[in-house]
This record gives structure tokens, sequence and C-alpha cells, in this order.
């Protein structure tokens, strides 16, 4: 059990999110007054000094460890990186939206990779979970946990609001956090989500969000498109098949929606906490400017964005 137990056992420890009934909510606690808009953090969820001594004392081989009492500043670190992993996300997407409509679309694969995989962090954090490496043993930490359903009664553990759940676990590789994003959309309720959205990042194959990116990087002889000295007009609209796992847009795609789904949540956020608002509205800015570049958003699957700062 515990670390050595398997990824698809691991991520299972990982509970539903109800964003509109709970998370956003509890959330308002933690928000300081005083918010310093797009800066990065002062300090990181791994330099939290009391946080990585109570870690530091968790038996590698448990299963999942419940810390009832409050650590202070865990989840107002959280937030904070939650928030500008997204900006960071935003800024990628939006250079590499310049690239593609430039007629450049094979590198920015790799700049799309990246940029869904920090929007990846900021959802997770959003929604209280993130990935910490304390003296060598890694860790999945849920600061807004609940309990299990289908836990036998004298097994059940009492959940409170400064409850903090730990599950050790094997280093995650990045597909094992896709994993675990894809666990979090299955099973978490957000009212502002798109279905269809959900259902299109849910049902990839693992390897589908790094493939391209991961050709690119470390094959000699693969490059997506013709434009190593040529440039290629994008078609727009672009047609619905490029957004499959085969084309060299698949990478764009998945960063452009996963955006869109922490705008969601930054938004809602914003309008129950204001000092969150000068965040919001420049991340919903930056999203329409990506959506211009892109032509109205026309490469998006399911999903159109509302306005919602």
């Amino acid at each position: 059990m515990g670390y050595r137990t398997s990824w698809k056992k691991t991520q299972a420890k990982v509970t539903a999110r109800h964003w509109d009934e709970r998370i956003i909510e509890q959330w308002l606690d933690f928000v300081p007054v005083h918010w310093p808009t797009a800066t990065p953090p002062s300090l990181r969820l791994s330099e939290h000094v009391d946080l990585c001594h109570r870690l530091s004392t968790v038996d590698r081989e448990a299963a999942e460890v419940y810390i009832s009492d409050e650590i202070e500043g865990v989840r107002e670190v959280l937030l904070a990186e939650s928030i500008f992993w997204y900006h960071k996300a935003l800024h990628v997407l939006h250079a590499t939206s310049h690239r593609v409509a430039s007629g450049l679309v094979s590198w920015p694969i790799s700049e799309s990779y990246h940029s869904a995989f920090f929007s990846l962090h900021s959802l997770l954090g959003f929604l209280g979970v993130s990935f910490l490496e304390v003296s060598g043993v890694n860790f999945i930490v849920d600061v807004w946990p609940t309990p299990r359903r289908k836990a036998k009664k004298r097994n059940r553990v009492s959940i409170g609001s400064e409850t903090i759940a730990v599950v050790p676990c094997m280093p995650p590789l990045h597909r094992h956090r896709w994993g675990v994003l894809q666990r979090v959309l299955n099973t978490g309720k957000v009212q502002g989500w798109s279905v269809d959205s959900i259902s299109f990042i849910s049902s990839l194959a693992i390897e589908d969000f790094s493939n391209h990116r991961n050709r690119i990087h470390y094959r000699s002889n693969f490059w997506p498109a013709d434009d190593l000295y040529e440039t290629i007009v994008p078609k727009f609209p672009i047609p619905k098949d490029e957004v499959r796992p085969e084309s060299h847009l698949f990478s764009l795609n998945v960063a452009v929606l996963l955006s869109e789904l922490c705008l969601v949540l930054l938004s809602d956020l914003s309008r129950v906490a204001r000092q969150l608002r000068d965040d919001a509205v420049l991340a919903t800015q930056r999203v329409g400017e990506i959506r211009l570049l892109l032509n109205e958003g026309q490469l998006r699957t399911p999903m159109k964005l509302e306005e919602r700062s």
C-alpha cells in the first residue's frame, strides 16, 4: 500500500469535487484582503515549512492520512499558486496562438502542451488538489477532501473544515497527473462547465495528451507539418477533424479548452471574492485575444466561452 500503490488506485483516492456547493464558499476565508494581481507567489507549497514538517512524519506506507488540525497558510499558498499557474498558461497560449495565426503550426504543439500542463495544475489547485515532494517522498495533497460514500462505517473519517488529506504516492509523471485531472473532471461538479468539454477531455487516452509533443522532442525523424522553412496559412474556420488526437492542432485545442475551464473557476471565485476581480478581468481579456487570433474560437470543439466576469 502507500506510495507503492498503483496510480490507478492512488488517483481513485481523490474524492469528488463540489465547486458550487462547497469549495467556492470555503475559499473565501483564505483570500487575503490585499491580493497582488498577476504576481508570482512569494512562497511555494513545497516551501511551506509547517506543512513540509508534518508531511515528513507521514508513514509513506500509509494508504492515506488525514491532518485534522489547521496548518496556517497552506490554502492561501495553494490558491496563489493556482491563480499564477493560470496566468502562465494564458501567456504561453497567447504566444502560441500568434505563431499558429502566422502560419507556424509545428513548434506550437510543444508550447500548447505546456500551456495545457500549466492549466492542469491551475485547475486542480482551484479544486484543492496539488502534488508535493518532501524528503524524497511524493504526496497528493487535498485541502478540500470529502467523505467517501462507499467507505465502511468503521473506516469513515470525520472531515472538518480544517482537514487536509494526504496520499503518499509514487513520483507523479506527466501521465499520472493527466490521470488525476481526468478523475477530477469525471467526478466533479462545476455548474459553469460544459458537459461536452468535460466529456471530450475525459474520453482521451492518457497517451493522447503528450503524444505529439513527445514525438517532436524525442524522435529525430518527425516533424508534423511542412513549416520548417515555409509558413502554412491556417484554414479558418478550422475543420472539426483538426481537433482529433491525430491532428497537429490537437494540443492547441486541449490547451484552449482547459484555459476556458480554468476561467470559469477564477471568474466564479472573483464574484464572491472581489480581491480577485482584476485577475479575472486580465484573464478574460487574454482569452478574448486568443479567441480573436484563432478566428473567434472556431478551433474549439464543444464549448462556447461565456464572458463570466
